[in-house]
C-alpha cells in the first residue's frame, strides 16, 4: 500500500478495491470497513490498546471501547457517519466545518470541536485546524479535514 503524504491516508490499488455497504453497518454486528478511516484502536478494559487495520471490517464488541479517527474530507466517511448509531446533533457537528471550540453533553454522549495545530509532512505547522469528535460509552469517533499535530502524536503513542 502506498501512502499519499498530502492526506496521510493509505491509497489502495485498483486490484485491492473494497465494496462498502453504507446501508446498515450494525446489522452484521460491526461497523464494516469504515470509509475514510485514518486509524483505529480497540482499548481494552485493562487500558491496553490494539491498533486495528484500516482496510478490514471493525467489529463492534463489548470488551472495552473503540477509537475511530476519520478523514472528514472523504465524503464517504461523512455518509458512513450518518448510518451508525450516534445522536443526530453530534453527527451534524462532527460532519460540519464548524471552527468554534465547543463541548456538548446530550443523549448519553459528549461531542464537540477542539482546536489544534496542523501537521505537515510529520512536522507541526503554525496554522490552526479543528478536531471534531463524539464519544459514547463504547466508541470515540474523531475526525479532521486537515492533518492535526496532537492527534498524530496520539496515534503514534496509544
Amino acid at each position: 500500500m502506498d501512502v499519499d503524504l498530502k492526506t496521510d491516508l493509505p491509497q489502495r490499488s485498483a486490484s485491492a478495491a473494497v465494496d462498502i455497504d453504507l446501508s446498515d453497518p450494525s446489522a452484521a454486528g460491526g461497523y464494516g470497513v469504515v470509509p475514510g478511516l485514518v486509524w483505529a484502536f480497540r482499548i481494552h478494559e485493562d487500558g491496553t490498546a490494539d491498533a486495528l487495520a484500516v482496510d478490514k471490517p471493525i467489529e463492534n464488541r463489548h470488551d472495552g471501547w473503540l477509537w475511530l479517527h476519520l478523514n472528514l474530507a472523504d465524503m464517504r466517511a461523512r455518509q458512513w457517519l450518518r448510518t451508525i448509531e450516534l445522536p443526530a446533533a453530534a453527527v451534524a457537528l462532527l460532519t460540519s466545518h464548524d471552527n468554534h471550540q465547543q463541548l456538548h453533553a446530550a443523549d448519553a454522549s459528549i461531542y464537540g470541536v477542539f482546536c489544534d495545530l496542523t501537521r505537515n509532512l510529520g512536522e507541526t505547522g503554525n496554522e490552526f485546524a479543528h478536531l471534531h469528535f463524539v464519544m459514547t460509552e463504547r466508541v470515540l469517533v474523531s475526525g479532521r479535514y486537515r492533518a492535526l499535530a496532537a492527534v498524530g502524536q496520539e496515534a503514534a503513542h496509544p
